[in-house]
C-alpha cells in the first residue's frame, strides 16, 4: 500500500516540475491569465491520468493484496482503497505550488504543512486509541490532513493569489474524480464476478481496465481543445524519435 501510494506522490511532483518553468515564466510577464488556463489544463490532465492507475489499483485491491500477499491480507483492501482513492482528491493539484513559489508566497503554505503534520499525529492518536479504528484510523487521519490541507485550504490560497473564485481550482478536479471512481467501481464488480487469484488474471483484469479507463478519459472526459494537444503531443514525439 505504501508503495502505491508514494510511487503516485513521487511522479506528480515530477510532472508538476515540468510545467515549473512556463509557470514562473507566465507570472514574470504579468500573464494571469495564461496562467490560470496552463494550470487549470494541468490540473484537468493530471487529475485523468492519474485517475487510471488510482482506479485500477482501488478496483482491483482485494485480488492484488490476495496475490501479493497472500488471503490473510486481504482485510486490508478496505485500507488500500481509501489511501489510494484519496489521491485522486489533492495530488493532481500539485501545480497550484508551481504558482505559490513563482509569487514567492510559500509562507502560509509552509505553516500550513507543517500545522497538518501535527494534526496527523494527533488524529491519528485519537482514531487509534479512543475509537478504536486501528490501522484504518492511521489511514484515515492521513487522507483528512491531506485533503483539508491541500483541497480546502491551499487550494483556496492559490485561487485568492490569482483573484479567483475560492474553488475555481478545486473544481477542475471533478473529471479525475469521477474517471477514477468509475473504475473503482468496475474492478469490484469484475473481481466479485470472475475472481482473480493469480498474476495473470490480475495483469489482464488491470490492462482491460487501463485501456477502457484510457478510452474513457480521451473520447468523455477531455475537452476537444485537450484532445488536439495530446494528438499533437503524440505527434510531435514520433518525429522527434525519428530524427534521433
Amino acid at each position: 500500500m505504501a508503495a502505491a501510494v508514494m510511487l503516485l506522490r513521487v511522479l506528480t511532483p515530477a510532472l508538476s516540475s515540468i510545467l515549473a518553468p512556463v509557470a514562473f515564466e507566465k507570472i514574470a510577464q504579468g500573464k494571469i491569465a495564461e496562467l490560470v488556463k496552463l494550470t487549470t489544463r494541468a490540473i484537468r490532465l493530471m487529475g485523468l491520468a492519474l485517475a487510471i492507475p488510482i482506479g485500477v489499483i482501488a478496483g482491483l485491491s482485494q485480488p492484488l493484496l490476495r496475490v501479493w500477499l497472500g488471503e490473510e491480507f486481504e482485510s486490508l483492501s478496505a485500507l488500500l482503497m481509501l489511501m489510494i482513492l484519496s489521491q485522486a482528491f489533492f495530488l493532481p493539484l500539485n501545480p497550484i505550488y508551481n504558482i505559490t513559489r513563482g509569487l514567492n508566497k510559500v509562507r502560509f503554505p509552509a505553516l500550513v504543512t507543517a500545522a497538518g503534520g501535527v494534526l496527523n499525529i494527533v488524529l491519528s492518536i485519537l482514531l487509534v486509541r479512543f475509537a478504536g479504528l486501528g490501522i484504518l484510523g492511521v489511514g484515515l487521519a492521513t487522507v483528512i490532513c491531506f485533503g483539508v490541507r491541500t483541497t480546502l485550504v491551499i487550494s483556496r490560497y492559490a485561487a485568492a493569489q490569482l483573484d479567483l473564485p475560492q474553488f475555481a481550482l478545486v473544481r477542475h478536479l471533478g473529471p479525475g474524480v469521477l474517471l477514477a471512481a468509475l473504475l473503482s467501481i468496475g474492478g469490484v464488480m469484475t473481481a466479485g464476478a470472475i475472481g482473480i487469484h493469480d498474476y495473470p488474471g490480475l495483469l489482464l483484469a488491470a490492462s482491460i481496465m487501463g485501456a477502457i479507463g484510457g478510452a474513457l478519459a480521451f473520447t468523455l472526459f477531455m475537452t476537444s481543445g485537450e484532445r488536439r494537444l495530446l494528438l499533437e503531443l503524440s505527434r510531435l514525439s514520433s518525429l522527434l524519435r525519428k530524427s534521433s
